[in-house]
């Protein structure tokens, strides 16, 4: 969904002038402007400009739905060129919504007893407030002569970093790394943009096609690489578990992008089209276990390097490393993810009986029917008489079955995600490499490459465990840390 743009901005000149003149014609309710200077002063008129260029921007776009928050944090300078004061911006909201120009539903502010509160600043938390632009507002902008074409974009960054429960950014220095991250990640972009990448809505069916379109001649694509500020929480907790580095902490955590195609629901993803044509997909197999063992071997050995259907169609399937007798391989997969996230057996074990008895609030985190299903054949099959006598057997034999990377395993939140960030790393450094000296598009969604189904499947799948490493994320990585938190 569309979040509120700070980086745009355009030449025309909003005025309270030009606004009266710009309401012609348009039925009542009209925007109230007021004759006092100092209710509609430049700030106002400056989140006035932001908020109709990020309406017409953003229309199409998953329906110009916006979410956006109504705490009070200011957004900093490096994230907000033009300073549009926060409480200007809420006040430009309101206006907008009494006269009709968007549809707004306002988040409450949170109350005790759901979820936090306020975070350790004393900043409130707000749940999700909603917009959506009306006729009213895409005619306005029409007589004011604010088309796409007349809205320009500041330079904007592609490193981003949030606080750990909150959505909004954090201001940050460049370290060797992360520069070597936004260096990447803007020549990757403009690769991006050569070419068109028409991705089908999730209102869409397979026999009901919708597609949005990105890159050349559409919207532009801009990936971001998101990572979470964990040291104002986790000072003592990281500096009990792993020795100082020089660098900022926060960026060897996480470190995924998203947006665009990540959101796509999975059965539509086979109908994404390259510049008009079908794509494919090559999965990194077992992603997480491959580059642990990689890095534990010193001959940089993997674990597999063939996919799961691959290893199958030869009857080779107790090869894979999601292969346990009995236990279907969607099981195996999630419960080795848990490991990857938790910290104890017994943390691994409370977080599996979670998951199968819908316990968390999250409801993206339960069980699907699905996955229920297959969790209790697992269970029958395997001869267990409880879901307690199953769980407990089948992290130890993951970790049996693993032994030469249990150290990998069960150290907690943070140490999963160090190992997602050479994930992201690793995936993201191949896709900016296939593009720049094979020349085809690539993209990534998580632990698999998109490409065009153009004979390129067998150079990715071969050129994945062969291709030289980024030096920079290499220096940077701490994934040996892990084994001894």
């Amino acid at each position: 969904m569309p979040v509120i743009d700070y980086f745009l901005h355009t030449d025309i000149e909003i005025t309270k002038a030009s606004l009266l003149e710009a309401s012609e014609g348009i039925p009542e309710p009209h925007l109230e402007l007021h004759k006092d200077s100092r209710t509609w002063n430049k700030d106002r008129l400056a989140a006035m400009e932001l908020m109709l260029c990020n309406l017409v921007w953003s229309q199409g776009v998953d329906a110009g739905l916006f979410y956006y928050s109504r705490g009070r944090v200011s957004i900093h300078q490096q994230f907000n060129p033009v300073g549009v004061k926060i409480h200007s911006l809420l006040s430009c909201v309101d206006s907008l919504a009494a006269a009709g120009f968007i549809d707004h539903t306002k988040g409450r502010q949170r109350t005790e007893g759901s979820k936090r509160t306020e975070d350790s600043e004393g900043h409130k938390f707000y749940e999700t407030s909603t917009f959506r632009a009306t006729s009213k507002a895409l005619k306005l902008c029409s007589n004011l002569g604010l088309t796409r074409e007349a809205i320009q974009e500041y330079r904007r960054f592609h490193v981003r970093l949030r606080p750990e429960g909150r959505g909004d950014l954090v201001p940050y220095r460049h370290d060797a790394y992360s520069a070597h991250i936004e260096a990447l990640m803007a020549d990757y972009c403009n690769k991006l943009n050569q070419h068109r990448i028409s991705v089908p809505s999730n209102d869409s069916t397979e026999d009901n096609l919708i597609y949005l379109e990105y890159g050349k001649d559409a919207q532009p694509i801009h990936l971001y690489r998101n990572y979470r500020e964990y040291t104002k929480k986790m000072d003592k907790e990281i500096g009990d578990r792993y020795p100082f580095i020089d660098t900022n902490w926060n960026f060897v955590f996480g470190g995924r992008s998203g947006g665009y195609w990540h959101g796509t629901k999975k059965e539509l993803r086979p109908y994404i089209k390259i510049d008009g044509k079908p794509v494919e997909k090559v999965d990194m197999p077992c992603c997480h276990i491959n580059l642990c063992y990689r890095n534990e071997s010193k001959t940089s050995k993997w674990y597999q390097t063939e996919t799961y259907k691959a290893l199958k169609a030869e009857g080779r399937e107790q090869e894979d490393a999601y292969y346990l007798p009995n236990v279907e391989r969607d099981v195996v997969k999630k419960i080795v993810l848990i490991m990857f996230n938790v910290k104890g057996v017994s943390g691994a074990k409370n977080s599996v009986h979670n998951w199968i008895n819908h316990k968390y609030e999250d409801k993206s985190r339960n069980a699907t029917a699905e996955e229920l299903q297959m969790y209790r054949d697992s269970v029958e099959a395997t001869g267990k008489k409880t879901e307690k006598a199953f769980n407990e057997w089948i992290i130890k034999e993951v970790l049996r079955k693993h032994h030469k990377i249990k150290g990998y395993f069960l150290k907690g939140l943070l140490a999963g995600q160090i190992v997602q960030g050479v994930e992201s790393n690793f995936m993201h450094h191949l896709a900016a490499y296939f593009q720049s000296v094979h020349g085809f598009c690539c993209f990534t969604v998580y632990d698999e490459f998109i490409i065009p189904a153009d004979d390129w499947a067998g150079m990715v799948e071969e050129q994945m465990f062969s291709t030289m490493d980024c030096d920079v994320c290499t220096e940077y990585s701490i994934l040996n840390m892990v084994k001894g938190a």
